[in-house]
């Protein structure tokens, strides 16, 4: 297991279970960023659960194709939720 997602998950990461509510979502976003290294996104990605998890395979196709989310920057990420 990656040494990072292994310490995010340590951390015990909020999940975003769905981006329905702004501030719920803008919560989240502050609470993962002190957890986060604020490198790739790779180790986020497991704390979307449910339709936020939908959200981003959504976003992560139609931004970054088939770019693997280890080369996407947590900037990415923060800028599409927003």
């Amino acid at each position: 297991m990656d040494k990072y997602l292994k310490l995010f998950q340590n951390m015990r990461s909020p999940l975003l279970i769905g981006a329905k509510e702004p501030i719920k979502a803008e919560n989240w976003l502050l609470r993962i960023g002190k957890i986060h290294d604020g490198s790739k996104v790779s180790p986020v990605t497991f704390a979307l659960d449910g339709e936020a998890n939908k959200w981003w395979r959504g976003q992560h196709q139609n931004k970054f194709g088939d770019l693997h989310s280890m080369l996407i920057d947590w900037g990415d990420i923060v800028g599409t939720l927003r």
